[in-house]
């Protein structure tokens, strides 16, 4: 068992993520080579990436060319017609799914874990079934549901077309044996919808701990405000831009670093350009992104969709930053332990605006250090 081959099959992998689940598929993958198993990474290759395989950190990485009207990375910028047909060959791609499950089967593995699959071809848990090759999945959002894995925070009734795409999923998934839930939350909502009747469930808390080296705290008079995502509307980031003049002006001390890309990203160089109080930093990683945590005082994080177990929130922990969150999905869930953390409704400048005041209050007081986030 120890020399087992295994499998992680995940959309998007480090460098080319985007959130949290190549991230925690890197971790996996990393773990499991620790513990003396074969691991081997299946990806698609983004834009401009040919289809390729190489070895890091002890395991192989396979980037897949999708076979589709498109490459995952694209679909953004796909007109409606071309996207709903790109959804429709994904969840009919019988090429993409048998090429994967027969890799599988000639390298011996015995054990796939999927992570986010969207663009991997919705066929994939049937043919890895049909190679006899057992099948953890890990749940990461509400994409079994919503193909763009984006629903309002205050979603509570599914339109007929999501009903019919989650039985869909819900028939292709039931070859599962063991399902892994980040949070509680998301249990919850996959649970309500019937998925997974036949598998093994299980909340995957891992410790809060950052990939990001920990750098001390650089010392300063102002009060550093840290947005970390994509500038995209559903994050909220609109919002922030909006009420940072406001900020300004009632709060002298308050500098804000936008750190991330998106269809936003102009938005944020606006409020930027000729501002010293305010920078904008584009998309970072690595030391470049640490220490920007490591400049931070409070971390913002806005948004106004059903989040799992957002990966910023999971940084500014342990870089020991204070929290505005909106209370969305599986945040409320996340921060329950910290004590430096303060919620919010989501898309409320108001509740944003008070909470921001709040902060620079905790922050000029210095009445503690935040202490770490939970640990299960």
């Amino acid at each position: 068992m120890r020399h087992q081959n295994i499998a992680i099959i995940t959309n998007i992998f480090p460098p080319d993520q985007v959130g949290g689940a190549g991230i925690v598929a890197e971790a996996q993958a990393k773990e499991l080579v620790e513990q003396g198993r074969g691991v081997h990474v299946f990806t698609l290759a983004g834009p401009k990436v040919k289809a390729k395989k190489h070895q890091i950190n002890g395991y192989t990485v396979y980037k897949l060319r999708s076979y589709n009207v498109a490459r995952f990375g694209e679909l953004g910028l796909l007109p409606t017609w071309k996207n709903r047909l790109w959804h429709l060959v994904d969840m009919t791609n019988i090429a993409l799914a048998w090429r994967i499950a027969h890799s599988c089967k000639k390298k011996r593995i015995r054990h796939a874990m999927t992570h986010n699959t969207l663009g991997m071809s919705g066929l994939l848990p049937l043919f890895l079934s049909i190679m006899k090759i057992e099948h953890t999945h890990v749940v990461h959002d509400v994409q079994f549901v919503e193909p763009s894995g984006i629903l309002p925070w205050n979603h509570t009734k599914d339109s007929l077309l999501q009903k019919l795409y989650a039985l869909y999923k819900r028939i292709m998934f039931a070859s599962a044996s063991e399902v892994l839930y980040p949070s509680s939350y998301m249990k919850k909502f996959y649970t309500k919808r019937r998925f997974f009747r036949n598998a093994r469930t299980e909340l995957l808390y891992m410790d809060v701990q950052s990939r990001l080296p920990v750098l001390p705290k650089k010392p300063h008079t102002d009060i550093q405000f840290l947005y970390v995502g994509e500038l995209a509307e559903h994050k909220g980031v609109k919002m922030l831009i909006s009420l940072w003049p406001r900020v300004m002006r009632e709060h002298s001390l308050a500098k804000f670093d936008i750190v991330g890309d998106g269809a936003l990203a102009p938005f944020a160089k606006a409020l930027s350009m000729g501002n010293k109080r305010v920078m904008y930093y584009g998309k970072q990683q690595g030391d470049a992104l640490a220490a920007r945590y490591a400049s931070a005082d409070i971390v913002l994080f806005s948004s106004m969709c059903i989040e799992n177990r957002p990966n910023v929130l999971v940084e500014a922990m342990a870089a020991g930053c204070h929290i505005i969150a909106t209370k969305t999905g599986g945040v409320p869930e996340l921060l329950a332990d910290y004590d430096a953390a303060f919620l919010v409704e989501p898309g409320s400048e108001e509740a944003m605006v008070r909470a921001i005041a709040w902060a620079i209050h905790q922050r000029q007081e210095r009445t503690h250090t935040p202490k770490s986030g939970r640990r299960r």
